[in-house]
């Protein structure tokens, strides 16, 4: 099994999947430094990955536009993540997926100019007052099991697809959140509200 899985040419690697950290597997990634995409994804046991990931290695690749961050390994822990703040310098960003992480720092885009998608499934995720630093998001991806407080999207300029799961819609006042932002399209599993 390859511990970068590459996208792309030969002459022109797009995007990247590490699927071990050791030194020698970052340092035959840093010289892809005209990454678009670059995924971390814990699938197996076999697979080496730190217990907690640090995002500032991501700076090594400015031309980044997509991120993933996933552990989608049944009954193993969650990714603990920190760093966040450091991808303020990947200034192309704009899609995030975190699937199944802990955050370990504060929870903040604020200076991420281009983040269209956010996506937040089974995080560690209590609030979603970041959303207010985020002027540029147009779609927001968040299960609703840990989540208490929805008021950072009420009003959100720009922000059109709000995709939910079950315990999002059986804890949270639709309707209310409708008002606030009547241009908001809400899916549940990717069906709209509307089609249910």
């Amino acid at each position: 099994r390859e511990k970068i899985v590459k996208h792309g040419t030969a002459d022109k690697v797009r995007g990247i999947n590490v699927d071990c950290f050791d030194e020698e597997t970052l340092k035959e990634s840093s010289e892809y430094s005209n990454l678009q995409i670059f995924k971390i994804e814990k699938t197996s046991r076999e697979q080496i990955l730190p217990e907690t990931i640090d995002l500032a290695m991501v700076k090594a690749y400015p031309l980044v536009r997509r991120l993933m961050i996933e552990q989608r390994r049944r009954n193993t822990p969650v990714l603990k993540v920190k760093g966040l703040k450091s991808l303020q310098h990947c200034k192309r960003l704009n899609q995030i997926t975190f699937f199944n992480v802990e955050f370990l720092d504060e929870i903040c885009f604020s200076g991420f100019e281009k983040l269209r998608l956010l996506s937040l499934r089974h995080c560690k995720v209590q609030n979603l007052d970041f959303v207010k630093d985020i002027p540029t998001l147009m779609r927001l991806e968040v299960s609703g099991d840990f989540v208490d407080d929805i008021s950072g999207i009420y009003g959100h300029k720009k922000l059109r697809v709000l995709t939910v799961d079950n315990a999002f819609m059986n804890k949270f006042d639709i309707e209310t959140l409708r008002k606030k932002n009547p241009l908001l399209r809400i899916e549940v599993h990717g069906r709209s509200l509307s089609d249910l």
